[in-house]
């Protein structure tokens, strides 16, 4: 079975998501074409975050601009480029195997997304010459106090 699945939400700055694969111990595969995942889609997942309702076409599956790889887990998340706007969009098989992925990066995606967002504040505040305080939260929450100087 295929489920595959996207976030609603577009990454643009490699940087940062490099910086939250490292934070979660997983590995950005810069440039790798291709994704492990089921092999197939077999048409039988019409949630809301389907990845063919959140804009990646499902001959598109399987292929990625750059991946990222969870330690332990026989799938990857791809990272499709949007030519209009140059921002990446995330996806994945989460059945079987793909059921790893979102133990790490979180239902739909909001852990990694949460890290990823505080590293790329983090990037423009120091940009800036702002200091960045940067606590952890009990609830699993990031946050983070921003002073400019």
């Amino acid at each position: 079975m295929s489920h595959v699945v996207s976030i609603k939400a577009e990454l643009r700055d490699l940087a940062a998501v490099k910086a939250a694969c490292l934070e979660l111990g997983l590995k950005f595969k810069e440039n790798q074409k291709t994704i492990r995942w089921f092999g197939r889609w077999v048409d039988d997942y019409d949630r809301d975050n389907a990845a063919y309702k959140l804009g990646i076409k499902p001959d598109q599956y399987g292929t990625s601009d750059h991946a990222i790889e969870v330690p332990g887990c026989g799938y990857d998340i791809g990272l499709l480029q949007n030519p209009e706007t140059g921002g990446y969009k995330l996806y994945f098989d989460f059945y079987g195997q793909g059921r790893q992925i979102q133990q790490v990066i979180g239902t739909n995606g909001q852990k990694f997304l949460q890290i990823y967002s505080a590293h790329k504040l983090t990037m423009e505040s120091k940009k800036k010459g702002w200091l960045v305080n940067r606590q952890h939260q009990t609830n699993g929450d990031i946050k983070l106090e921003i002073v400019s100087l």
